[in-house]
């Protein structure tokens, strides 16, 4: 007999399983839609990006077009240009179907390709907004600094610093087995797994001999019933070699704790203070500064653009009749 308990937890699970179904269907379509668009992307970017490159070199064949200007827009286009090289890479159609196949190295290199990408990138965009904020506001004062030998140089130390923050990328990124795929992702120290309780299955109510564990979970991910934790070996299901997924019962576990929940625990970087703290000065460093940097440079463009405009169209005084009788 359905106890009214019983009935409301088989309810909540045909509820979440059509949702797991719905969002199946809408990760799919999305990875169709990555799948066209990748390599639209890096075609249409590419050449985009290459036809800049030649404009800017053609018309600086003349010196009077050669600007410090010029020499960011170049550097930022190099800087998509490495990142649009590996785009094609990441397809879901590879990713998703036959995991990281590229091997470490190359692992390692395309992360440091992609965070070099957004942080050199920025880098530029802030600079060319100071460049137009030294241009504009003071552009006597600025014109022995704004050269084209500082320009190179600026350039250069935008670079350095960008690739050295991809430093603990170089060392902490490889190529991991998560369940049936290898995939590249970083791994800072502090990496481990982390608890989070979900209300899978009531226990009481259906059998876990019924269900495949690795299937639940994933192979090697700890599980929790009530008070014990196990984890669950690769290939028999169990955390004991004498027992497989199939003949845990549940006088094999302590249910003092919540024996209505099975935990799941997930791997991640929650308690790994140095990923916080590369997280951290990415932000402050290549978002919140950039950000202000930028903001205040145009307001004063704008502000000094104004007021020349107020300047200019102020009427004149009328001049003196000198005029005798």
């Amino acid at each position: 007999m359905i106890t009214q308990k019983q009935s409301y937890k088989m309810n909540e699970t045909n509820e979440d399983l059509n949702a797991m179904g719905k969002d199946e269907i809408t990760k799919q379509t999305l990875q169709n839609v990555e799948n066209v668009l990748y390599p639209a992307i890096t075609v249409f970017g590419i050449l985009a990006n290459t036809f800049v490159i030649t404009v800017v070199l053609i018309w600086e064949r003349s010196r009077p077009n050669r600007t410090v200007a010029n020499m960011f827009v170049v550097n930022l286009a190099i800087a998509d240009l490495l990142f649009l090289f590996i785009l094609p890479f990441y397809m879901p159609a590879i990713i998703e179907t036959r995991g990281w196949i590229y091997g470490s190295f190359i692992c390692k290199l395309f992360a440091v390709i992609k965070n070099l990408n957004y942080r050199a990138s920025i880098s530029f965009l802030t600079t060319m907004s100071v460049d137009r904020f030294l241009a504009v506001v003071f552009p006597l004062e600025s014109r022995g600094y704004r050269t084209r030998r500082n320009a190179i140089k600026v350039c250069v130390v935008l670079w350095l610093l960008s690739l050295a923050s991809t430093i603990p990328l170089m060392l902490y990124t490889d190529v991991r087995s998560t369940h049936s795929l290898p995939v590249c992702q970083e791994e800072f120290p502090g990496y481990e797994s982390t608890g989070s309780v979900t209300d899978l299955y009531d226990y009481f109510n259906f059998n876990v001999s019924d269900y495949n564990l690795n299937e639940l979970g994933g192979m090697n991910e700890p599980f929790a019933f009530g008070n014990n934790e196990r984890y669950l070996d690769e290939n028999s299901g169990s955390s004991d070699p004498h027992k497989t997924a199939g003949s845990i019962s549940p006088a094999d576990y302590d249910y003092s704790g919540d024996a209505n929940e099975i935990r799941c625990l997930h791997k991640g970087h929650d308690n790994s203070q140095s990923f916080k703290a590369w997280v951290y000065c990415g932000f402050v460093f290549y978002f919140l500064l950039p950000v202000l940097i930028t903001l205040f440079c145009y307001f004063a463009i704008i502000r000094v653009a104004v007021n020349r405009d107020v300047t200019s169209n102020k009427p004149k005084g009328i001049p003196k009749n000198t005029d005798t009788q």
